[in-house]
């Protein structure tokens, strides 16, 4: 859904709900791994009239991603992925075939475990030898300040 509320001012929103689950033996009725049951976004745009032809632009927008399941075992240290939250900015400032912006990718610095890797060794194999089972995480690209410019030609 999107709304234009003034002239210059559009604001967005989205969600989806996914029920996502396996349907054949020995998984039937799990949910699908890494899938999330919720996600949205919230969007905010601005766009206003500056002396000298320029406009100024900020956009800002936050984006949830759900609970979802990483494994078929409940109960070990990565079954489940937490949910999180994503927050970017860009403000800026063109004119007919330019524009320079300032921008903040993952704003406040979420670093969610998104996903483990595996060692070598089998969890079990692991566990016997009093190694970890799991040695590489994945997360979220961290908080980014940028500038940008852009030129159409």
């Amino acid at each position: 859904m999107q709304a234009r509320v003034t002239e210059g001012l559009t604001v967005g929103f989205s969600s989806s709900y996914v029920n996502a689950r396996l349907t054949s033996q020995p998984y039937d009725g799990q949910r699908v791994l890494y899938v999330p049951e919720l996600t949205g976004d919230a969007s905010l745009n601005y766009l206003h009239q500056l002396p000298a032809g320029l406009t100024l632009s900020l956009f800002a927008n936050e984006s949830f991603t759900g609970n979802a399941t990483r494994d078929f075992v409940p109960g070990t240290p990565v079954h489940d992925r937490t949910h999180y939250s994503l927050t970017n900015l860009r403000i800026g400032v063109g004119r007919d075939n330019w524009q320079a912006s300032l921008f903040a990718v993952n704003l406040f610095d979420a670093h969610p475990i998104i996903d483990d890797g595996y060692l070598s060794l089998t969890p079990i194999t692991a566990e016997i030898a009093g190694q970890p089972v799991y040695s590489q995480q994945t997360t979220l690209r961290p908080r980014t300040i940028g500038v940008g410019a852009k030129w159409s030609f």
